[in-house]
């Protein structure tokens, strides 16, 4: 009984412990729900400024048009050639002055059909002391009695304020008898000699009407709207709420004050107009500016209260359920140990320190297995790079055992990468690589001294993936570049057969890189690429010259014996290698196309490169002269078509022009079209038709021509780059490699070597 008693007591404790741990847990999501209260709210007062902001925008630009349309019909008034000849009119009106009177008031008439927002427009002539309106001609006394009189502005005072000069803009509010309120836009319309002004052009604006219009921005009736000049309130959508602030007191700007009108809180916002000095103001009462958020209040209380009660609920139930379970636990792992917990401790605490040891431990076993193994097969694929090994030498859950050829790839680090360390960089390039490659291919990837190698097992049955591979490591190279400001170089051999193979494809891209770094370059290679090196030749640009100066000048014969001479002294021991001899055939069919383009005629169109990819080493010296003779034909057949065409001779002209001004690193076609007042779309289609050859690759090749004569002289590329115009280094190198398939450092090398054999 007493053993079962304090099993009792202890799992009372137990639970109300866990249901302690439970509220603890529910104070999370109500804290999360006042949050979001407290960002809901700031959110619609923002967004509720913004609206109010808007709404004040609006009348701003509705009034402003309202005003503006006033301008207008002034200046239409001023404008109006019968009104400036209206200044002859003396204070007796002649029979003529009459029939001029009777225009003015037809003009007014059709102004007012152009402007239904306008409620009377009206001219004050003050020489003879009368008005010319719409009605007709009256005097002014009549015109006052009829339309204007009012007991706070007597006649008199109408009449000394029409004799006044005015301005655009001035302006004075009539309240009549009848009850009608008006306000008169009025200015001088004319001078006579003596500086006098002889009338006033009126334009009357029915008060009510302004209202109606600034009235139908307020969606709610506790949205007020204010107009106000310097001088004098204008008018406001309720005479119930006057604005306690003067014009002087209203600053324009775009956040919405709290401020007190008439014992009242109230939200402000003032904008001033563009056309006038007028300031547009909007009062709105407190209780609107509160309305939603109160909204917000009610649902965001009663959530938390359902939210404290579902919690509660759910925190009990959970408690009583899930108590077993722990007992159960705790029973198995004080089997597996001798020592008895400490005194005072729960059940929870108890459990925790059990599970806490037991997965210390067993981390602890793991992290030293792992480690052991990733030494040791770090170890075997460093044997494999380093010497030829058997199957057997991988262990049995290595990824590559189900390949048959092998590929190795190198990642090389500059020598010296400033602050980042050469471990940070490996471990980042294995990562990456690891991850953009390991989608295509089964790999393996170590370290091998300051560089990282990759063994990659190449499918044999699938063609795509060379370019793929090429795609990775490119896109590795890209990251590191982007991320860590360094360029890292890749090199690759060849696949080869059998797990043998990576030791002979790690040999080859390690010459590869060697490669590499005797042209301090950074861009990939492939062993495949440069295997046959060795086996070189020499064209020299002296001799690529005089070849397309003969070709230009059209002499066949001299041409052939050029290029024969080419391939019997300058292939060392003779063409021992078809793809060198290839190598050489495309740099003399270079220089046949641009000695071609020289003369104006399409190389391209004659010379065919395809023909030449599978044609017998022996045989390509006679399908290069046939390519010669053929050129050499075209070019005379076209200089008999030139000394008839013009065009010929404009694209002689374009060529040497070019030729003269390739250093200025602004030379572009629209640049050369401005030359020879063409457009360059008009040039470019001449030069094309006439040349075969796009105008803008023709400039990009003069470029690269005088860039490789640099090159072989030693100069450096960033110097090779500002002479040849060139904005930079890399645009040299992109289109360097894009016309010749190698960088300058590669072409220098192979070249040096050529004429050094």
């Amino acid at each position: 009984m007493k053993e079962g008693g304090h099993s009792k007591a202890q799992r009372g404790s137990m639970q109300k412990r866990w249901f302690v741990s439970y509220l603890l847990v529910l104070a999370v999501p109500l804290l999360l729900c006042l949050l979001l209260y407290s960002q809901a709210y700031r959110t619609i007062r923002a967004e509720s400024a913004e609206m109010y902001n808007s709404a004040l925008e609006q009348v701003r630009i509705d009034m402003d048009a309202y005003l503006s349309e006033v301008e207008q019909v002034l200046n239409q008034i001023l404008l109006n050639t019968y009104v400036q000849k209206s200044n002859r009119i003396g204070a007796v009106m002649q029979p003529e002055d009459q029939l001029m009177t009777v225009d003015i008031r037809n003009e007014i008439q059709h102004t007012l059909l152009g402007h239904p927002n306008i409620s009377d427009v009206s001219l004050m002539m003050n020489m003879p002391d009368g008005v010319v309106c719409p009605s007709g001609y009256m005097s002014q006394s009549v015109y006052y009695k009829l339309y204007c009189q009012s007991d706070s502005f007597s006649q008199e005072q109408f009449q000394d304020y029409m004799r006044q000069p005015h301005n655009l803009w001035d302006m004075v509010s009539l309240k009549c008898n009848d009850g009608k309120q008006f306000l008169l836009f009025s200015r001088t319309t004319i001078e006579n000699s003596y500086g006098k002004n002889t009338g006033t052009a009126v334009v009357t604006i029915d008060l009510a009407m302004l209202r109606q219009r600034l009235q139908q921005f307020s969606w709610d009736e506790r949205l007020h709207f204010y107009i106000v000049t310097p001088d004098q309130p204008v008018c406001n959508t309720v005479d119930s709420e006057p604005l306690a602030y003067s014009y002087h007191d209203l600053e324009p700007g775009n956040s919405l004050r709290i401020v007190q009108n008439n014992g009242m809180n109230v939200g402000m916002l003032v904008k001033e107009s563009s056309v006038s000095g007028w300031r547009y103001v909007l009062l709105v009462e407190e209780g609107l500016l509160r309305q939603s958020a109160v909204q917000i209040q009610i649902y965001t209380f009663l959530g938390l209260l359902v939210c404290m009660l579902v919690g509660l609920s759910l925190s009990s139930w959970l408690s009583r359920r899930n108590f077993h379970p722990i007992l159960q636990m705790l029973k198995r792992f004080s089997s597996q140990t001798d020592a008895a917990p400490p005194s005072g401790e729960n059940e929870y605490a108890q459990l925790d320190r059990y599970i806490e040891d037991f997965f210390s431990k067993r981390g602890s076993e793991q992290r030293a297995l792992w480690n052991s193994q990733q030494t040791l097969h770090k170890y075997q694929l460093y044997s494999l790079l380093e010497r030829p090994c058997r199957k057997d030498a991988l262990d049995g859950e290595s990824r590559l055992l189900q390949s048959g050829a092998f590929l190795t790839v190198i990642f090389s680090a500059p020598l010296q990468t400033g602050n980042i360390g050469s471990d940070l960089l490996q471990f980042a390039v294995i990562n990456i690589f690891e991850e953009v490659a390991g989608a295509h291919f089964t790999l393996e990837m170590t370290y091998a001294g300051e560089n990282v190698a990759a063994i990659i097992a190449m499918p044999v049955d699938q063609e795509d993936m060379p370019g793929a591979l090429e795609e990775d490591i490119r896109f590795t190279q890209q990251q590191i570049q982007e991320h860590f400001h360094l360029a890292i170089a890749a090199a690759a051999g060849d696949p080869h057969p059998d797990i043998e193979g990576i030791h002979f494809s790690y040999q080859e891209a390690l010459e590869a890189v060697s490669y590499q770094r005797a042209g301090q370059e950074t861009d990939l290679v492939f062993y495949r690429d440069i295997r046959d090196v060795s086996s070189s030749y020499t064209f020299p640009l002296d001799e690529e010259r005089k070849l397309i100066d003969l070709i230009a000048a059209g002499k066949s014969d001299d041409a052939r014996k050029v290029v024969e001479q080419t391939f019997t002294n300058h292939l060392r021991q003779g063409v021992q290698s078809a793809s060198v001899a290839r190598c050489l055939a495309y740099d003399v069919m270079s220089a046949l196309v641009k000695g071609g383009n020289l003369a104006g005629v399409n190389g391209l169109s004659v010379v065919r490169f395809v023909e030449i990819e599978h044609c017998p080493s022996d045989e390509l010296p006679e399908k290069l002269g046939n390519f010669v003779d053929l050129l050499c034909e075209k070019i005379h057949e076209q200089e008999q078509q030139t000394k008839q065409n013009p065009v010929g001779q404009l694209c002689r002209d374009v060529t040497a022009f070019i030729r003269e001004n390739y250093q200025n690193p602004d030379l572009n076609i629209s640049q050369t079209g401005l030359r020879f007042d063409l457009t360059p779309a008009y040039l470019s289609a001449l030069f094309k038709k006439e040349t075969g050859e796009s105008l803008l690759g023709f400039i990009t090749q003069v470029r690269l021509d005088a860039a490789k004569e640099l090159l072989m002289q030693g100069q450096p590329v960033t110097h090779i780059a500002e002479q040849c115009g060139f904005r930079d280094s890399s645009t040299l190198i992109r289109a360097f490699k894009k016309a010749t398939g190698l960088t300058p450092g590669q072409y220098k090398n192979i070249h040096m070597e050529n004429e050094k054999s």
